[in-house]
């Protein structure tokens, strides 16, 4: 394997540790909340946060299917898990009734702010051994991937 191709493996395995210490040291109302919770519904779930964080329209349960791979039973039983939760709620959209939005509820809100707050913390201890400059990299670089990744994903990489 490449070293880029090696390092982003890497990079890879890491947030997925990251993601169980984030987990693991959250309040404990909110660990009692994600109990249970699959990896695709807080993905899911931080998708939604994000996105409104973010300023964008709430997803439709199509776009949530896709960007989870997941096809519309599993999409609807994933949203389901999440609303019998209190955490998402879907309606339909107003313009075209066909779709239908979800939403974070209240309680989805504030874990996935918790989630954040948290995530906030440990990679700010990480991101202190960096310098302005390689800060800047980093972002500058997680954007571009990212971006990459969602335009290649229209296209199915």
């Amino acid at each position: 394997m490449d070293p880029l191709h090696l390092s982003f493996m890497n990079l890879f395995v890491v947030a997925g540790y990251i993601q169980e210490q984030v987990w693991s040291i959250l309040p404990e109302s909110t660990q009692a909340e994600l109990e249970g919770l699959n990896i695709r519904q807080s993905k899911c779930l931080m998708s939604v946060f994000m996105r409104e964080v973010n300023g964008g329209a709430p997803f439709t349960q199509t776009q949530l299917g896709e960007l989870l791979n997941a096809k519309k039973a599993l999409t609807s039983r994933l949203l389901s898990g999440l609303e019998d939760r209190k955490l998402l709620k879907r309606a339909p959209d107003v313009e075209n009734r066909r779709f239908v939005r979800v939403s974070l509820t209240a309680k989805g809100r504030k874990m996935g702010q918790a989630i954040v707050e948290e995530v906030t913390r440990l990679l700010g201890k990480l991101f202190a051994e960096f310098s302005e400059e390689e800060r800047a990299q980093m972002l500058h670089l997680s954007g571009k991937l990212c971006s990459l990744y969602h335009a290649k994903r229209a296209e199915e990489l």
